[in-house]
């Protein structure tokens, strides 16, 4: 099976479980968990999960949580039971820990969408295979997934460092046919406009802005969902789609 469909398979699974449960993070001082078959320490392994695996977790009662990974092994999905004291929900993080755990996934991410350019731009097929296939996974099963943290973390921080961070990742992978960054990135606008485009402007290049800006107004209109024409009668949207304009016009003469 290509990989590309073997993701798909994987993200449709997920998301119908994801919609009611949380993402999470294994919480171990041996820095890995073991993901059993049943909820308790008679029932088999199935395997385990290091502390940088991600998976969605069953908000419930119980002691043992119901796991859906973010991998797989053999072609299958990993699906099984963790210790409750093993988990680290993400959004209980403090923000010294989403900033790390952000910027960590942000630089892999901008590196992996480098590593992809250059062995495309270089015409060297072998190397286009290793790297088109890391980038794929990475994005689908963690970049995508962390970044959904971004807009609280940011409208709460006004961390410029991660902003910029993110942008480069936007950069790098300009290709992409993934929509979750320009839903970020438009959440973040609106809920700091002003600061969004203040850190627009320190991009290099006017088309490395015109970028940023198209993905922003994606963002926005997703959001307030607009008609086929990209109209809405909302008011926020129409006075935060003016200021975008506004500050296109001067940062892309």
């Amino acid at each position: 099976m290509k990989t590309g469909l073997l993701i798909l398979i994987i993200l449709y699974t997920t998301t119908s479980f994801a919609e009611n449960n949380k993402l999470a993070r294994i919480n171990d001082p041996d820095g890995y968990t073991n993901v059993r078959n049943g909820q308790g320490v008679e029932f088999p392994i199935i395997t385990t999960l290091d502390k940088d695996d991600l998976f969605y977790c069953e908000k419930t009662n119980s002691e043992w949580l119901k796991i859906i990974a973010l991998k797989w092994i053999d072609s299958k999905q990993i699906e099984g039971f963790v210790h409750r004291s093993k988990v680290q929900f993400i959004d209980n993080l403090d923000n010294k820990a989403k900033q790390e755990l952000l910027k960590k996934t942000l630089l892999t991410q901008t590196k992996l969408a480098t590593d992809f350019y250059n062995a495309w731009k270089s015409k060297d097929s072998v190397a286009y295979k290793t790297t088109v296939k890391k980038l794929e996974e990475y994005s689908e099963f963690k970049y995508s997934t962390i970044i959904e943290i971004l807009p609280g973390y940011y409208c709460e921080t006004k961390d410029s460092t991660i902003l910029q961070l993110f942008f480069s990742t936007i950069l790098a992978d300009a290709g992409s046919a993934n929509e979750t960054p320009s839903f970020v990135i438009g959440e973040c606008y609106i809920c700091k406009p002003s600061m969004v485009l203040a850190q627009v402007k320190y991009l290099k290049t006017a088309k490395q802005r015109k970028l940023i800006f198209d993905n922003i107004e994606w963002g926005l209109m997703n959001y307030y969902e607009t008609d086929e024409n990209g109209k809405s009668e909302n008011k926020d949207f129409n006075r935060l789609k003016k200021l975008l304009e506004t500050e296109r016009k001067k940062a892309c003469p």
